[in-house]
């Protein structure tokens, strides 16, 4: 059941280069950041309040190491998307995407360390493709 999702999710962020590259024109990527954190927040309580109600808010049980890892995965994520903007405003949304879609081999590498997951050969060649094939979409 997670391919649907998965596809979605890659629409989306396809949407999101689309639309920021459209909208970054006069707008600068920290300021964009910043505001669209406030909508996201917006979007996501109400969200929350129509599927979950006031158990929205309901946290008890998290630990303190939860609190951690999730505040640090919420940083990075910003990050990902201040340093996102700010390439779309230096380039073209194929260029910046194919870069920034190299998460995928840093997943890889990071999960092989962290998660002690096996890489095969067949994984690691994929890989190499990915990152040979995103370099050679963003070469002149």
């Amino acid at each position: 059941m997670w391919l649907p999702y998965a596809l979605l999710s890659a629409f989306c962020t396809a949407l999101v280069a689309v639309f920021a590259k459209l909208g970054l024109h006069s707008i600068e990527p920290l300021k964009g950041i910043t505001l669209g954190s406030i909508i996201i927040t917006i979007f996501f309580l109400l969200l929350g309040f129509y599927l979950q109600g006031t158990n929205i808010f309901n946290i008890r049980g998290w630990e303190f190491k939860d609190w951690l890892l999730f505040s640090s995965s919420v940083v990075a994520g910003s990050l990902s998307w201040l340093f996102y903007f700010k390439a779309l405003t230096q380039s073209t949304p194929s260029h910046v995407q194919a870069i920034s879609m190299l998460s995928l081999v840093f997943i890889i590498a990071l999960s092989s360390y962290v998660f002690n997951e096996h890489v095969t050969a067949k994984t690691m060649f994929g890989a190499v493709l990915m990152f040979v094939g995103a370099f050679l979409m963003v070469i002149k």
